[in-house]
């Protein structure tokens, strides 16, 4: 196969918004240019390499094994593109400023800090303002350069979209001093045995409204809001809750009773203005975020519940 040198730059550039976005309408509104145009570009890519990149489905585009084994060389390819481009770029009066960055508690404990960590042991110039909270700062107007979000992306042009491998997998946990007490529920039949308690937030995850639909007694606590006051309800060792399945895993101090079959697929988005992308600390944030949260994605649990002595 005589492929080597033959490569357009563009055909990677879909290729990386179709793997992004896992679809080519997004893809093309990333891109600027019109579906058909996105979905003919990848198909002649495809045939050029004569590999299939993506499985095609009603749900959208899924990224095969070659396909999710070439994402990282062409991300290597866009960094240079981008290290090019910006070699040609007139400095601008924010040069040296902070990286003003906003996100939820959760996505910040477990996936941004660990990455800001990451960036600095490389960079210790590099300076970033943390706003954490679930507040949408205005990103166009200013507030913030950087925000990783829930939910549907936002449609402003002048925004740049960039979605963020998360989790589909959610898993009953449970403090030690509960299962000391009360045992483990090991399957959703045995909840009926124990008390168990998600936030009251079942209008925005799935997850929620599907346990509390469950018939075995699930509940809601009108006080609990956010993760993080469901994590400090389930610290006390009073309840079972239900939680995306790595921070279960990852939480010191939580055991994890077991992951239900179910699958709940979540968004999450890195939002910013096209003019933040001349600021130094902006890809290499995104590249270490890309991986804290594909490192989350991929932890497996295969494994029993911990013992509790």
């Amino acid at each position: 196969m005589e492929i080597a040198g033959k490569f357009d730059w563009d055909d990677i550039r879909y290729f990386l918004a179709v793997a992004r976005h896992g679809s080519t309408i997004a893809a093309a509104r990333e891109l600027g240019v019109s579906q058909t145009t996105v979905a003919r570009r990848l198909d002649g890519f495809e045939r050029q390499l004569e590999v299939e990149l993506f499985e095609r489905a009603a749900g959208g585009y899924r990224l095969t094994d070659a396909g999710a084994r070439a994402v990282p060389a062409a991300e290597a390819v866009e960094a240079r593109m981008q290290q090019l481009a910006s070699s040609f770029a007139q400095p601008t009066a924010e040069a040296g400023a902070p990286l003003r960055i906003t996100t939820m508690e959760l996505f910040a404990r477990y996936v941004l800090l660990p990455a800001i960590d990451e960036v600095r042991g490389a960079d210790a110039d590099l300076s970033v303002e943390l706003i954490i909270g679930d507040s949408l700062l205005d990103i166009a107007g200013g507030q913030v350069d950087l925000a990783f979000r829930g939910g549907p992306p936002p449609k402003d042009p002048d925004l740049v979209v960039r979605k963020i491998p998360v989790s589909d997998l959610w898993a009953f946990v449970a403090h030690p001093d509960y299962v000391r007490a009360h045992g483990l529920p090991r399957s959703l039949a045995e909840l009926r045995d124990h008390r168990v308690v998600v936030a009251a937030r079942a209008d925005d995850f799935p997850a929620f409204a599907w346990a509390l639909d469950l018939g075995v007694g699930v509940t809601e606590d009108p006080s609990v809001t956010t993760f993080p006051h469901q994590l400090a309800l389930v610290m006390t060792g009073e309840c079972v809750t239900l939680l995306p399945a790595p921070v279960g895993r990852l939480q010191p101090g939580l055991v994890t009773a077991f992951v239900p079959e179910e699958r709940f697929p979540m968004e999450m988005w890195a939002v910013y203005h096209a003019r933040t992308k001349t600021h130094a600390g902006l890809r290499p944030v995104m590249e270490a975020v890309t991986r804290q949260a594909e490192r989350l994605r991929r932890i497996t649990f295969d494994d029993p519940p911990l013992a509790v002595s």
